[in-house]
């Protein structure tokens, strides 16, 4: 036996026999295609949530709602200055402006805002694109969510367009912008469920 034909029974591909499972593809590989559709959804989501809402790119810098929606724009403006986004020392008399009495408690949606506000210099621009990027995470999220309970891609994408669409999130998107990004949701959904598989001894999605 010859070192060439050693070589070439090494490097021969084997048929893969009549019936046999096809490879599938790593658990890492895996993810990629539901994960560029949730990226799809999201800004599907945002597209509708725009045209629902008659925004135009010129709107973007102007503020959307008034209420409680200026206290967030107020919040954005003192994050813009560097300032703790309670307070800032160049509002307000006698003192400054201290809105510790009126506790936000959720610091996640106020750091995107934050991270907006430094990349945008802009507190109003930055708080109508957290707006829009709640449609965008609310649908993505809650994609991922249903391909990890086994829903097949389409009804899963329709899902959760339809879900980040609801009224309430346009009601809740001209004024409380915190109650919009109900990601939290689809999360808590996906908590349950790894409880419920582990308690009733359901396979996990491969």
């Amino acid at each position: 036996m010859t070192l060439q034909s050693d070589v070439d029974r090494a490097t021969s591909v084997v048929p893969r026999e009549a019936g046999a499972p096809a490879p599938r593809l790593t658990p890492a590989l895996a993810w990629w295609p539901d994960a560029l559709l949730a990226v799809l959804v999201g800004f599907a989501s945002v597209l509708i949530a725009a045209l629902a809402m008659r925004i135009r790119p010129g709107y973007l810098g102007v503020p959307w709602g008034e209420g409680d929606l200026l206290a967030v724009y107020a919040y954005a403006e003192n994050l813009s200055r560097g300032h703790w986004f309670l307070m800032n020392p160049d509002l307000g008399y006698p003192g400054f402006q201290d809105h510790g009495h009126f506790p936000v408690t959720d610091l996640v949606s106020m750091a995107q805002i934050a991270l907006l506000s430094l990349l945008t210099q802009s507190p109003v621009l930055a708080v109508n694109l957290f707006t829009l990027g709640t449609f965008f995470t609310v649908s993505g999220v809650f994609y991922l969510v249903l391909r990890g309970a086994s829903v097949s891609w389409p009804f899963a994408a329709v899902i959760a367009v339809a879900f980040a669409v609801l009224p309430w999130h346009f009601t809740r998107a001209g004024g409380h912008v915190f109650l919009a990004s109900y990601v939290s949701v689809p999360l808590a959904l996906f908590l349950v469920g790894l409880v419920a598989r582990s308690r009733l001894g359901c396979p996990q999605r491969r």
